[in-house]
């Protein structure tokens, strides 16, 4: 599952909340397909920036996001804000 808030039209930008994958099915590339249907929606929507947090502990997560071309905006405490141009 990936949940997302592409409705900030005024700045263009939207905000992705969770990328969850049921343990039985990780590692088959099923957040990596369903982070690209986002971000072609997000397209789909004139979105021009895609941001999303992620606990700093998280690196697997990190590195899916860093392959897609998020960056580490800043760090606040365990948590990375990202974001990606689009």
């Amino acid at each position: 599952m990936v949940a997302a808030y592409l409705n900030d039209f005024e700045n263009k930008t939207g905000f992705i909340t969770s990328v969850s994958i049921e343990r039985a099915y990780q590692g088959r590339g099923l957040a990596r397909r369903l982070l690209q249907q986002c971000i072609d929606a997000a397209k789909d929507h004139s979105i021009l920036q895609l941001k999303l947090e992620v606990n700093s502990s998280n690196l697997p997560a990190i590195k899916l996001y860093r392959d897609f071309g998020f960056e580490s905006e800043r760090a606040e405490g365990d948590i990375i804000k990202m974001i990606k141009k689009i």
